[in-house]
């Protein structure tokens, strides 16, 4: 899973010393508060309580949301109130798309209209090999902050209206993600006596292009065709850091949802 990989993800650190070389080179990260921390209360713990131990409730502020998203900032540093003080995110904008990007509906097989939200890559101020994907929309924030001690999440809480976000370390997840991820170890040379060794070097200079299918059950959950493609692509942009990270050039090319009944008949997300 993109969260189980992350801390694996930040050993390699191309992203951070990317970050660390643009701002030598001057670039300006302008400092944004897209959030404010609402008065902790046991209305806003029940929110977060049922599903972890530790959380921090911040509320998205709809009119800076709109000026970064119109603003187009290349460079920005994201303010994040938390319980320990505020964690500054030093953020680059990039394209997580190409420019062919298209998003397909199956009811009808054609193209829809789409908006695509900012996305950015960057690190946590101050440490060495950190990772963070912000992705913004016009009403919801979402992302991955990963260093070498902790994997934490932002996002919207279900069924929000309000603007409310929760931020939290994964580890305090009162759940268990059973899930296992691997391939067997495999000698690749022709005749047993080397291996593929780490060279530190740019692994690619191809761009590898992806399709993603949303399935029927996450566009019922999101409640709408854009909602189910904000959600996926906010995904993918924590999916994409991973692979920068590791010097390699990843793309979206295309979004299929399943707005009808799919052919997938697992009975879970």
């Amino acid at each position: 899973t993109t969260l189980g990989m992350a801390q694996l993800a930040s050993r390699s650190g191309q992203v951070a010393r990317t970050i660390d070389a643009k701002r030598a080179a001057g670039a300006q990260f302008a400092p944004t508060a897209l959030f404010t921390a609402p008065e902790r209360t046991a209305a806003t713990d029940a929110l977060w309580s049922g599903a972890l131990r530790h959380a921090h409730v911040l509320r998205l502020d709809p009119v800076a949301t709109s000026a970064l998203l119109e603003a187009r900032s290349p460079f920005i540093a994201l303010e994040l109130p938390g319980a320990e003080g505020t964690v500054t995110l030093d953020l680059e904008r990039v394209e997580i798309a190409t420019d062919e990007f298209s998003v397909v509906v199956a009811s009808t097989g054609s193209a829809t209209p789409y908006g695509p939200g900012a996305h950015y890559q960057g690190m946590v101020r101050g440490v060495p090999g950190s990772i963070a994907a912000i992705s913004v929309f016009p009403n919801e924030v979402m992302g991955l902050v990963s260093d070498a001690g902790s994997d934490k999440v932002l996002g919207r809480f279900e069924n929000d209206t309000e603007g409310y976000h929760v931020f939290y370390d994964d580890a305090d997840l009162r759940g268990t993600n059973n899930a296992v991820c691997g391939t067997p170890e495999t000698d690749f040379s022709e005749d047993g006596s080397e291996t593929l060794q780490e060279t530190g070097a740019e692994r690619t200079v191809k761009c590898v292009r992806f399709y993603w299918e949303v399935n029927y059950d996450i566009f019922q959950g999101k409640g709408s065709v854009v909602n189910a493609t904000n959600y996926f692509t906010g995904l993918f942009n924590q999916s994409s850091i991973i692979y920068a990270n590791d010097g390699i050039t990843v793309l979206l090319n295309e979004v299929y949802v399943w707005d009808v009944a799919s052919p997938y008949t697992q009975t879970s997300t």
